[in-house]
């Protein structure tokens, strides 16, 4: 059971998971959940709570637990029992919460994209946020999730069958029937195999209904399951638009021995809330100039981001932008390897001014510490290991001042 889970009682038991903002917010964003890797040993999981825990918004976690993998938020059968339930759910929530249905916000990816389209143009929430969504449900799931075919449809003998594939196969393209009043914002990948099944039918109804949305293609996204990855840099610029106001356009970063520039291109339409970027190491974190720019003063990985305010200097939003090692001048890390070869763990570092640097490693195996190995001047180790367990390496570089620097590994089979 998840920390702070609930059970709403209603026609169906529904777990969820709810996040209070803890500053003045008028928005609830509702998060349904997509399909759990075949291979997990957790059928049913919450999607994007870490990904959605810097903004500090009211936020409504959905599971979708019903049958072996879920039901897309519907019922057994069809019978909506389910589907009444979740509805009922939000309504209260958005009673307690005293906010509209137009300041309500549908987020998720595969079939969570699926339930986030359907529930929010059938309930006329204000915006829906879907990514690698399916919209003729009936035939990715007798294709692609025959565990759930008969839970979902019936017995496919059964006279109920034909009638209850039809109805699933059509049921998002039917709430387009009556008036949108939703704004939608959909990701897709022309790579992923969805794409042409059910993604590119759905854009052309909409096209033909001349309904408004936006739809963002990615290059990147190589296949479905890569939709975890990529979904969430989407809904985290979506999100900074529908609740801030605020349209990123481009973002260009840059990382050298003459500091971190972010260069952002945006249009804000909200005074009442300021974009800042920040680059934190450690525990201490640095405000850029108005240039976008910032010269550190210690070697380190710096993460950089942007950072949302209200007029009370309260934060709302922070996103990560970048990643990054950098020598602030001491020294520059020009690579590190880690790998497995014929039973041995090797580790090799380099960096810039190695003569003024130090080496420590700790070596753990199957996450307990196997060796440690203090400062010293040798960048590279070799030991002989059982080939059968897991292996990860942190190594800390001190510089000539004493600050450390930690890299963490985790070799490679070769």
């Amino acid at each position: 059971m998840y920390k702070n889970e609930k059970v709403y009682k209603n026609n169906s038991n529904i777990k969820y998971y709810f996040e209070k903002s803890n500053v003045d917010c008028d928005k609830l964003i509702v998060i349904f959940s997509g399909y759990a890797d075949k291979t997990s040993k957790i059928k049913h999981k919450y999607n994007y709570v870490n990904s959605l825990r810097y903004i500090n918004c009211h936020k409504l976690f959905i599971l979708d637990d019903n049958g072996e993998t879920g039901s897309y938020y519907l019922g057994k059968k069809l019978n909506f029992d389910v589907e009444s339930s979740v509805i009922s759910l939000i309504l209260d929530t958005v009673a307690f919460l005293d906010i509209p249905m137009k300041n309500v916000i549908a987020l998720g990816s595969s079939k969570g994209g699926s339930a986030a389209i359907y529930y929010g143009l059938k309930y006329k929430f204000g915006t829906i946020i879907s990514g690698g969504f399916q919209t003729k449900i009936s035939e990715l799931i007798s294709t692609r999730r025959p565990e759930s075919e008969e839970f979902l449809l019936g017995h496919k003998e059964s006279d109920e069958y034909n009638k209850k594939f039809s109805e699933l196969n059509n049921i998002i393209f039917e709430q387009l029937q009556s008036p949108v009043r939703s704004n939608m914002y959909l990701m897709t990948s022309e790579n992923d195999w969805q794409y042409n099944t059910h993604v590119a039918p759905f854009i052309e109804y909409l096209d033909d209904m001349q309904i408004d949305y936006y739809l963002e293609k990615s290059d990147e996204m190589k296949n479905h399951s890569e939709i975890s990855t990529y979904f969430p840099k989407f809904f985290n610029i979506t999100l900074l638009k529908v609740l801030y106001g605020i349209e990123l356009n481009d973002v260009c970063t840059s990382n050298s021995k003459d500091g971190i520039n972010v260069n952002l291109t945006y249009i804000s339409n909200n005074d009442n809330y300021t974009l800042h970027i920040y680059s934190k190491v450690d525990s201490e974190e640095f405000l850029h100039d108005i240039n976008g720019n910032f010269i550190p003063d210690k070697p380190g990985y710096y993460s950089t981001y942007i950072l949302i305010t209200d007029n009370k200097k309260r934060e709302h939003y922070r996103y990560l932008i970048s990643r990054e090692f950098n020598g602030a001048g001491y020294y520059d890390i020009l690579s590190s390897i880690a790998k497995i070869e014929n039973n041995e763990l090797c580790y090799e570092i380099n960096t810039t001014k190695q003569d003024e640097v130090t080496f420590a490693f700790y070596i753990y195996e199957n996450d307990e510490l196997l060796e440690f190995i203090p400062f010293q001047k040798n960048n590279r180790f070799k030991r002989i290991i059982k080939s059968i367990n897991d292996y990860k390496i942190k190594c800390y570089i001190k510089s000539c001042d004493g600050t450390k620097v930690v890299i963490k590994e985790n070799p490679t089979l070769i």
